[in-house]
């Protein structure tokens, strides 16, 4: 099934379109990583490693970024998560929330490190923190969004079984 998949390209591509807004455009939440939190965490067979390789590489033509950059950062935070998806699942929403809280800011110190790394000097700006923010704030909508997707995703199995 590669809904989640379509859906969280459909999120990345939407959450980079120029409305020819300075604000938007400068603070533009990291939605591929709410996405492949929850599916890790969840239902990690809908979101596989080949999968969210293919969506880093999608993040990065659309952001204009150098090819396998957003692929390791969102590779790493899959198996992060995934190894510790027994340990999410049995939390309560609050602390599943504050597990993406810090999940989300080590992809971002990763993905800083890594463009750095790449571009011979220390990348830092501003906007890192009101990205991450956004992150924090927004998750509980989007982690609802795929709540209710997982939910409909199960119903349609049981009904065709």
């Amino acid at each position: 099934m590669l809904f989640p998949a379509l859906v969280t390209i459909f999120f990345i591509a939407i959450s980079n379109v120029n409305f020819r807004n300075e604000f938007f455009i400068s603070y533009v939440p990291i939605i591929s990583t709410m996405a492949i939190f929850y599916w890790a965490a969840f239902w990690p067979e809908l979101m596989p490693k080949v999968i969210v390789f293919i969506i880093g590489i999608v993040q990065d033509a659309i952001q204009g970024m150098p090819f396998g950059f957003s692929s390791l950062s969102l590779l790493i935070l899959w198996f992060a998560i995934y190894s510790q998806r027994r340990f999410i699942s049995g939390e309560s929403f609050i602390g599943i929330w504050l597990i993406y809280i810090v999940a989300v800011a080590i992809y971002m110190v990763i993905n800083l490190l890594v463009i750095s790394l790449y571009f011979k000097h220390m990348i830092f700006s501003h906007d890192l923190i009101t990205v991450w923010l956004m992150n924090c704030i927004l998750y509980p909508i989007f982690h609802y969004i795929f709540y209710k997707m997982h939910s409909s995703l199960i119903n349609n199995l049981k009904i065709k079984d």
